[in-house]
């Protein structure tokens, strides 16, 4: 206990900067008053500094106040509107004039639509919007075209750990301000299933599901059936990805539905 007490005092405000001027070349950079003053920090300072040093990654609030900027300079700057109606697939997606509004996309739109329309073509297609407009019928390229401009996408292809900027616009980004909405279109099965859910331990057959639910009912106690129906992609979410063969697992972005049949979204 001793010794305890000693390493303690040893090692107070007092001591602790005799030992550090002890050095040569530490006494000749710095004072007695430079050492202590440490001590006594300028929380004002630091408060500043605390601001100047906001996180610069990925920020929702940042990323959707961007888009708000960048849709009204756009159409501040826009000569005319275009309208593309989705349901003329064999003219090229222009308007007609038997077209819906229901059924068109405008160029000065409500932003919701947009965020909405680019969340889901970054599920159901690809996180690259030159990738998906390269591959897209010519009135879709049109439309995606459109929206790289007016929210001025950042679309190139990274280095292994380059950051992006606070500011800078991508596709995952975008659906990562609002995920609730891409669990909705999970649940609406509007995008591709990639997993087999039989393939995940645990999941039962319908078959198996039955009879597990008979037991139950009848007081039999044991592993309440999942009713875990697929998997589907979500590549800003990371879960385990289920194997069929044995060997190490590997993290891979799925999403499990249907394990909570009332979860509202």
């Amino acid at each position: 206990m001793a010794s305890v007490s000693r390493k303690s005092e040893m090692w107070n405000l007092t001591d602790t900067v005799s030992y550090l001027l002890d050095d040569e070349e530490i006494s000749a950079g710095l004072t007695r008053e430079d050492l202590t003053s440490l001590h006594n920090p300028d929380l004002g300072f630091l408060q500043v500094l605390r601001g100047a040093l906001e996180y610069q990654g990925f920020n929702p609030k940042a990323i959707l106040r961007e888009m708000i900027r960048r849709r009204n300079a756009f159409i501040a700057a826009q000569k005319e509107e275009v309208i593309w109606d989705l349901t003329n697939k064999d003219g090229e997606f222009k308007q007609t004039p038997t077209s819906k509004a229901s059924d068109c996309i405008f160029s000065n739109g409500p932003l919701v639509k947009d965020i909405e329309l680019l969340i889901f073509m970054f599920l159901h297609r690809n996180n690259h919007i030159s990738k998906i407009i390269k591959k897209s019928l010519p009135g879709i390229a049109a439309i995606l075209e459109h929206l790289r401009e007016k929210y001025d996408i950042n679309d190139e292809t990274r280095k292994s750990g380059t950051a992006l900027g606070v500011s800078d616009i991508t596709l995952p980004r975008i659906a990562g301000v609002m995920p609730a909405v891409a669990v909705k279109l999970f649940h609406a099965r509007l995008v591709k299933e990639t997993v087999p859910f039989l393939t995940i331990p645990g999941v039962k057959s319908n078959d198996d599901a039955s009879q597990e639910a008979d037991a139950d009912a009848a007081g039999s106690s044991g592993l309440k059936v999942s009713s875990i129906t697929h998997a589907i992609c979500c590549p800003f979410l990371p879960s385990l990805h289920p194997k069929a063969a044995k060997g190490p697992s590997h993290i891979h972005g799925i999403m499990l539905l249907d394990m909570f049949p009332n979860l509202e979204v």
